[in-house]
């Protein structure tokens, strides 16, 4: 997937343009202003105040809401991120429940699966990274939920597998929920 121009200029050089610009098009104006009052020096010119306040008040408000959009995604991602870590966390320390054979399993599976969510939290904006890491995520995910399965058949260890699962079950729900997030903030 290709990116945009802009979306790949870093923000303090458009910042740094669209400054520039403003003080261009106001040196330009007032140039201009004073070319015609030359020309005509009965021109008085009148300010448009009361439009410029609506036009003014307008912006404001479309910046606020454009503010008020950008604070919400941040704390719905930080939200969704706590939250993944709160699961894996407590499902990790689960794994110290279980008998020794299984838990250095499911340690070692888990160790992977976090080595794969921090590769994708790090992978930025190359979306061909993402993906990659999407995938590999979901199929260490299986292989826990695998893993668990297995002992709930057995029934070895009933009451910590189920808590060792859950985690997993939101698993594809907060995946879909981070790629809605990731595509918000493009």
């Amino acid at each position: 997937m290709t990116n945009s121009l802009l979306y790949n200029t870093p923000a303090l050089l458009i910042s740094f343009l669209l400054f520039c610009g403003l003080i261009i098009f106001h040196i330009f104006g007032f140039r201009v202003i004073n070319y015609q009052k030359k020309k005509n020096p009965a021109l008085v010119t009148t300010g448009i105040g009361p439009l410029e306040g609506a036009l003014l008040g307008l912006l404001s408000l479309l910046l606020a809401f454009t503010f008020n959009k950008a604070a919400s995604n941040y704390d719905t991602r930080k939200t969704i991120l706590v939250q993944e870590a709160n699961d894996i966390g407590t499902a990790l320390l689960l794994c110290d429940l279980y008998p020794d054979s299984t838990r250095l399993v499911l340690r070692n599976v888990f160790k992977e699966y976090i080595v794969a969510r921090i590769n994708y939290y790090k992978a930025g904006f190359d979306e061909d990274k993402i993906q990659r890491e999407i995938l590999n995520a979901s199929k260490i995910s299986s292989k826990i939920w695998q893993h668990a399965s297995r002992l709930a058949r057995r029934g070895q260890s009933s009451k910590y597998h189920q808590r060792i699962i859950s985690p997993f079950s939101n698993d594809s729900y907060l995946i879909k929920k981070i790629n809605i997030l990731s595509f918000l903030f493009k």
